[in-house]
């Protein structure tokens, strides 16, 4: 019987430490699992990470090629163009001694031509007059810019013809100066106020004017 004793307790022994042993090796399992999980989850989120910043950067340098193709090259073309045009409408009406006002006119037609054409062509103005007609959104509001435009278009001719193109470009610098004071004066309360884009180019502007009237060409 003491024999039997000795042996129950030495198996008892034995089993104890197996289990201990057992559970020893589940913990360290269970950890080089939780270890492993951890790692993955952090190589996902570097991944996604990566994947993020690739979409981004690609998405950024699609913005930067639209601005270029729609927003600088547009700009420097038009640019271009309306300096051409100043020059060639400075030699009609001061080489030829044209009528400013027949020239406005003859100006007003081809634009109304060309206006036309794309209103023909489909263009999205042309769906909205169709739709809502021609009087859509009218107010005595829309008559100022309609009216001070058109007194513009003529100053802008007899400006052109006594004084030169150049003085005309930096009489509509001036105006555009103008222009941003009263959008900051009227508009400010209502977030439409004067950019920082539009102070800078307006600095630029102000510039040109005193080296232009500093040093005389």
């Amino acid at each position: 019987r003491p024999r039997d004793k000795t042996s129950a307790t030495t198996d008892s022994d034995h089993d104890r430490r197996w289990e201990h042993i057992k559970d020893e090796s589940d913990s360290k399992l269970r950890k080089e699992g939780e270890i492993e999980s951890a790692r993955l989850i952090d190589g996902m989120e570097e991944s996604s990470q990566v994947l993020e910043r690739t979409i981004q950067q690609q998405a950024d340098y699609e913005e930067a090629g639209r601005q270029l193709t729609m927003g600088v090259i547009p700009a420097l073309c038009a640019s271009f163009l309306s300096g051409l045009a100043g020059t060639f409408s400075q030699r009609t009406l001061q080489t030829h001694q044209r009528n400013p006002h027949v020239f406005n006119m003859e100006l007003a037609s081809f634009s109304a031509t060309f206006l036309f054409a794309s209103l023909a062509a489909g263009s999205p103005d042309c769906q909205k007059i169709k739709h809502d007609g021609l009087q859509q959104g009218w107010t005595l509001k829309t008559w100022v810019p309609i009216v001070s435009n058109g007194f513009g278009g003529i100053l802008v001719g007899l400006v052109t013809k006594y004084q030169g193109a150049v003085v005309k470009s930096f009489a509509m610098i001036f105006g555009m100066v103008i222009s941003g004071v009263l959008q900051q004066m009227i508009l400010s309360k209502e977030g439409g106020g004067v950019t920082r884009e539009q102070l800078a180019g307006a600095i630029f502007g102000a510039i040109s004017l005193y080296l232009h009237a500093s040093y005389p060409p």
